[in-house]
This record gives C-alpha cells, sequence and structure tokens, in this order.
C-alpha cells in the first residue's frame, strides 16, 4: 500500500487556475499539451483577485524564512496550502493581507468532509459595514455540492455544473491535484460585529455558495520511483496505491508511475470495447464506494493485477488492510498522519514519513529518513540480502559437518583408523570456519535478488533444500576428498586399504597395553608391511611408534582436505544463482579473500608447528599429501557453476527450487 507523499517530491507547485470558466496557466511555464490554447493568468480579473484572496485568508500555511526566490521558501503547513501561499505572495504578503482581514472563525479540513472553511472580515476602515466573507476550499466534487451559482467576469450567475466537472476532469486526466474554491457574503444585519460564530455545528449558512473556481497543482513524481516500482513487480511484490486524490488524478499519477499499465473496465466501456465477464486487470475504486462493500466486493476488487484506491479515508486503509491479510498476503503500508496510526499497526510492516505525525511514527515498525517509496525497495532488497547471507553461512558450516562425523560412524561401522581427532574438529569449528563465515555476511547483493518471488512465510532459515545441499552433496564430496588424501597417505606408507579393515581399535596404544589377540594382528599387519620392514624397526613398540606417525600424517592431510574443500566451498557459497567466474564476484568481498588467507595461516600452523601438533595429534604431512586433495578446488565449483547456470535460464523454475536453498 502506498500514500502519495512518499510516491512523489512532496515539492508541490501551482500549474493552473481555473476560474470564469476556463483554465489558464499559473505561470507562463506551467505545463501544457501540444493541443491546449490556454492563456495566462489575468491578475486584474475580478475573478482571479477573488481566487487569490480566498487563497489567501483560507489557509493556515505560513513562511518560515525570507529566502528571495518565493519557491525555494521554507513552509510550515501541508504540502497543497505552502504550493497555494507561494502561488500568491508575489501578488501580495499573505501575513499582511491576513491581519488587514481579520479571521473571525474557521473550521479545520478534515478527512470525512474534505474542505477547509474560513469566516474573515473584509479589509478597510468601513469594514463594520462591508458584509463578511465565508470561504471554503477543498475537494471539487464536495464543493460543487455547496455551491449553487459560480463567479463570471465579476457577476454571480448560475452554476453550470457541467462545465466546472469537465475543467475538473481534464485537469485530473494530467494527474494533477484539483482543489476547489467558493465563497459566500454574510450580511452584517444578521452577522454584526461582536457575532459569536459557533463552529459545532455551524450557526452560519454552508451552503448555497458561489463557485469561484479550481487550483489545480502538480507534485512530480521522486525521480526514483518509476524505477523502484518496476523493480518491486520484478521482485513479485503488488504496490497497491491507496491516497485521497480524485479517481482520475490518481489514475493519471499511477499511469505515469507504470503502477497501471493495462487499461480499467471503465476505460473498456469508453472506448467501445467489450469488457470479459471474468475482467481483472486493472481498477481505481472510489472511498465512497468501499463504504458499501460486502466481502465478494472485497474479493472481486483485491483479484485484479493493478489496484488504485482513490478518495479513501484514512480509517478505510485499516479496512484495506485486513482484507489483504485474509487473502494471507505480507501488508506494508505507508502513512504519515495521526489517523493513519490504526492502519499502520494493523500492517505487518507499518511505514511512516519522517515528516509526518508523531503518533504515526510511534505505530509504525519503521520510518523513512527520507519519506522516498524508493527506501522500501531498498529494504526489502536488504532484508532479502541478510537472509540469502544468513543461509550461505549456514550452509558453509553445516557441510564440514560430514567429514567431521562420518569418521566416527566409520570407526564404529568397520573399524578403520579415525580420519580425524575430535580436538581436530573443533579447531575447524572454532578455527578454519570461523572467519569465512563471518565474512560471508558481507557478499553483496546478486543481480537476480529483486526478480525473485517473495519466499513464502512457512519458509524457514534452514529447510529441506538447504539441509541436502550441505549434507547431501557438498558434505559427502567434501569427505570423499578427505579420505582420498587420507587414504594415499596410508598406501605410500604399506598400508594397502584393505588391511586397515578392523584395524583401528589400538591404533595407538602402546604395545604393553594391547591384548593378546591385538598384539597378534599388529604383528601380522607389520609382517605384511614391506615398506617399514625396510627401516628396520621391530614389530613391538617400534611399530607402534610408526604407526602414530602414519596416523597423523593421514590425518594432517585429511585436515587439510576439509580445508580446501571448505575455501571452495564458501566461493561457491558467494552466490545462490549467479557465477562468480567474475572479477567483480571473485575479488568483490576482500574480507572472504582475508579469510582464506587465516584458514591457511592455521592449517599451516597446527600441522607444522612442533609441539602445536603433538597437541593436537597430528604429524605434517608431506606436500604431495596435502596437496593431493586439490583437485576438490575445481571440482566444486565447475559442479556449482553447472547448477547455477541451469538455475539461472529460469529462477522460478523445479531445478532452481530442488537444487537451491
Amino acid at each position: 500500500g502506498g500514500c502519495n507523499n512518499t510516491l512523489t517530491c512532496n515539492r508541490m507547485t501551482v500549474a493552473h487556475i481555473v476560474y470564469d470558466g476556463k483554465i489558464h496557466l499559473a505561470e507562463e511555464d506551467s505545463p501544457q499539451n501540444s493541443d491546449d490554447h490556454f492563456t495566462v493568468v489575468d491578475k486584474d480579473s475580478d475573478t482571479f483577485r477573488m481566487v487569490r484572496t480566498a487563497i489567501t485568508l483560507n489557509t493556515d500555511a505560513i513562511f518560515l524564512d525570507n529566502e528571495p526566490d518565493v519557491l525555494k521558501r521554507a513552509t510550515k503547513g501541508d504540502a497543497s496550502e505552502s504550493a497555494m501561499i507561494k502561488f500568491v505572495q508575489p501578488y501580495r504578503d499573505i501575513l499582511e493581507y491576513r491581519s488587514a482581514a481579520k479571521r473571525l472563525c474557521a473550521i479545520p479540513f478534515n478527512s470525512s468532509n474534505k474542505w477547509m472553511l474560513s469566516v474573515n472580515e473584509q479589509e478597510g476602515k468601513d469594514k463594520d459595514e462591508k458584509s463578511l466573507l465565508l470561504m471554503v476550499k477543498g475537494a471539487p466534487e464536495r464543493i460543487l455540492a455547496m455551491c449553487t451559482s459560480m463567479l463570471l467576469e465579476g457577476k454571480v450567475v448560475p452554476l453550470d455544473m457541467k462545465l466546472m466537472e469537465s475543467l475538473n476532469l481534464n485537469l485530473g486526466k494530467r494527474g494533477e491535484r484539483v482543489i476547489a474554491t467558493a465563497y459566500a457574503e454574510l450580511d452584517r444585519s444578521m452577522f454584526p460585529p461582536g457575532f459569536e460564530f459557533e463552529t459545532d455545528p455551524p450557526n452560519f449558512p454552508t451552503g448555497g455558495l458561489t463557485m469561484l473556481g479550481f487550483i489545480a497543482m502538480i507534485d512530480p513524481p521522486r525521480p526514483s520511483v518509476r524505477g523502484a516500482i518496476e523493480q518491486c513487480h520484478n521482485a513479485g511484490v503488488k504496490v497497491i496505491m491507496v491516497t485521497g486524490d480524485h479517481p482520475i488524478t490518481a489514475r493519471s499519477i499511477a499511469k505515469s508511475l507504470n503502477m497501471i499499465t493495462m487499461k480499467t473496465k471503465e476505460e473498456l466501456i469508453e472506448e467501445g470495447l467489450t469488457v470479459p465477464e471474468d475482467y481483472h486487470d486493472a481498477i481505481v475504486v472510489h472511498g465512497t464506494e468501499m463504504e458499501r462493500y460486502s466481502q465478494d466486493d472485497w474479493d472481486h476488487v483485491l483479484s485484479h493485477e493493478e489496484i488504485v484506491f482513490a478518495r479513501t479515508m484514512p480509517q478505510q486503509k485499516q479496512e484495506i488492510v485486513h482484507q489483504l491479510t485474509a487473502l494471507g498476503h505480507v501488508v506494508a503500508m505507508t502513512g504519515d498522519g495521526v489517523n493513519d496510526a490504526p492502519a499502520l499497526k494493523a500492517a505487518h510492516v507499518g511505514i511512516a514519513m519522517y515528516s509526518g505525525a508523531a503518533v504515526a511514527k510511534e505505530a509504525a515498525q519503521l520510518v523513512l529518513l527520507n519519506d522516498d517509496f524508493g527506501a522500501i525497495v531498498q529494504g526489502v532488497c536488504e532484508g532479502r540480502l541478510i537472509f540469502d547471507n544468513l543461509k550461505k553461512c549456514i550452509c558453509y558450516v553445516l557441510s564440514s559437518n560430514v567429514p567431521e562425523i562420518l569418521p566416527f560412524l566409520l570407526f564404529i561401522a568397520i573399524k578403520i583408523p579415525l580420519g580425524i581427532e575430535t580436538i581436530v574438529i573443533l579447531s575447524i569449528d572454532l578455527g578454519t570456519d570461523l572467519a569465512p563465515a563471518v565474512a560471508l555476511a558481507f557478499e553483496g547483493p546478486e543481480d537476480s535478488i529483486m526478480r525473485r518471488p517473495p519466499r513464502s512465510p512457512e519458509q524457514h532459515l534452514v529447510g529441506m533444500q538447504l539441509m541436502l545441499m550441505a549434507y547431501g552433496t557438498l558434505g559427502v564430496f567434501l569427505t570423499f576428498a578427505a579420505y582420498f588424501a587420507w587414504a594415499w597417505v596410508f598406501i605410500d606408507y604399506g598400508f594397502p586399504l584393505d588391511k586397515l579393515l578392523d584395524s583401528g581399535e589400538g591404533w595407538r596404544d602402546d604395545w604393553d597395553d594391547l591384548d593378546s589377540d591385538r598384539i597378534e594382528y599388529f604383528r601380522n599387519l607389520c609382517m605384511e608391511n614391506t615398506h617399514y620392514l625396510a627401516t628396520g624397526g621391530n614389530c613391538f613398540q617400534d611399530f607402534r611408534d610408526y604407526r602414530d606417525k602414519v596416523l597423523g600424517q593421514a590425518q594432517g592431510a585429511f585436515f587439510a582436505a576439509v580445508g580446501w574443500g571448505q575455501i571452495a566451498n564458501a566461493l561457491i557459497r558467494k552466490t545462490t544463482a549467479a557465477s562468480i567466474l567474475t572479477p567483480s564476484r571473485f575479488f568483490g568481498n576482500p574480507y572472504l579473500l582475508l579469510s582464506f588467507v587465516s584458514e591457511v595461516v592455521i592449517i599451516a600452523l597446527l600441522l607444522y608447528t612442533p609441539g602445536l601438533n603433538d597437541a593436537f595429534l597430528l604429524n605434517g604431512p608431506h606436500a604431495k599429501h596435502i596437496f593431493c586433495s586439490l583437485w576438490i578446488f575445481p571440482f566444486l565449483i565447475l559442479w556449482e557453476e553447472a547448477r547455477k547456470f541451469l538455475a539461472r535460464r529460469n529462477l522460478r523454475g523445479y531445478w532452481n527450487l530442488y537444487t537451491g536453498f
């Protein structure tokens, strides 16, 4: 959901003034289409002078500084009023005029009546004899309903409703915010000096007014909004416009921002086309219709692809949130007024404007410091990135669990010597794996991050796909590479793999501590090991020391292989679908590259530092045993690149769904 000042610059300027039944340009350079023939306002026209009076006296906005360029002055007041006082200030100073024609009473604008009223004296020495001016400004359809006549070239004539409605429609189609203004004179015989005005209920007439004209303002869309809305559509985020503007204006703004790209039912009828029965492309809903909606009506409206709610009351925002939530949507609602607070609280994410009311900011979970819709999209992107990076870290850390657990299971099942000791497992989890896991949190977003549909609220951080990837593929590959290096060491030291079955029990025990069965077993193993016998050692304690050294080296090679695999694993975890084989991706996270250095340093220290390697029951393997498992590096990268290539072909397809995480 959204309200207009997140989409626009909040820099309203008056573009057109309607008086004497015609549209006039507010300034020489006001926007006009090629087929328009508007003239600039005539400052001497009686009707236009009356419009300026109504703007000056029936507004509350004020200037906060004396910047020579009026348009650049800071103001206090809402955006529409600020634009109006900037427009009339050059004709006559508003504060001077307001003090000359004193205000006697006022009914402030509120969202239910959608107009503001003030009663002022006329200026001059004989102000007590001159009739009072009652002025109203607000939504054109409300003001027109209060009028019976109009001011035309200084004369009061009957109201031409059709003409005024067509002028309002013309300006609305241009995406301009139209405010109507009307007045009445209150006779001094009925309202003498000192008359006590009451506003609730009013003790003065508020109908039978004389129409003055329209003030049409433009609020240019923020430059970032159109792109941001496109990003939302790509990301599967539905943007619904909720505004107090007239439906025609709202539709025009929505079209200029690509929030509505299809035709509404009304437009199809206008063009004489047939409307399909189940038509649900685009719809513009008027706030007054919503008051009479049944559940079926709501379901029909919310089934449309593109939706704009116009002329809405703040309390209707809450109903929109409830209806969307009931359909299972996750709703973020923006708002800035006091009346928006309930809707902000009802939404999953309430987003308040920094320039808005304090109550709205308290009710919201997010406050937009720059009031810009684009910031919401950045927030969605950032949220997805954090979720992605957490999953990358978890997948990376879980993968090394398989080569840590499997050696113990194999030791129990087929009694082969342990591939890794418990203390070395701790050095992987708290040493080598730590820095890359933290560094993965610094990965930037992928290009596809805002082209994916939103994840389901039921989707967990660690789901079945992530478990399958960590334990079922990557973990298995790491284990295979580690046992490959481990086996190479044993073979090189004269222990064929078939002879290792059943040999794990008592492998490191002193000769004197072995029972007779194990003594017999290891003596036979010694006799068959020609590599060992060539060294001239005996088949007692010396052979035990030899076995200890070989196992230390085999476990060192196992440990190094897990390290190589985890470096490759961290690299492939940089992205979920994008290729890592581009310089910007590969070298894009310096923290990750530094973490690899720390990983290699830790492995080297634990393997080759005298005393330290003894503590970890390791022994520095030969270079060939250290590097024989390096094939895991290109293998993992090519494996993942192939998977990602197929995933990129259809980000929403089954392959990505079941092989991604």
